[in-house]
């Protein structure tokens, strides 16, 4: 897998430009970049970064990124599951 497999996954979904970037950092988003011989996977927020991952090979920085942002939308899923059953005032 290479950065432009999850580019195409992340854009089949939707998601891309809104939680989560490809190549780019943006603020508040998730980040798959190079930099330099490595790639990097944090979340960038008011010009800070948390790196999550830093990885030599191309592949599994990228399956590691799809798996973070998996598990981001079952988070956010679950959420709004469980905001939707809630009683109304």
């Amino acid at each position: 897998m290479n950065i432009n497999d999850v580019a195409k996954i992340i854009q089949t979904t939707g998601l891309l430009n809104q939680s989560y970037s490809v190549g780019l950092e943006r603020e508040n988003q998730l980040i798959l970049m190079r930099e330099g011989k490595n790639w990097l996977i944090y979340h960038f927020e008011r010009g800070e970064r948390d790196i999550m991952g830093e990885f030599e090979d191309e592949d599994e920085a990228c399956r590691f990124y799809i798996n973070k942002v998996a598990d981001n939308v079952r988070s956010n899923e679950a959420f709004l599951r469980r905001m939707a059953r809630e009683d109304k005032p």
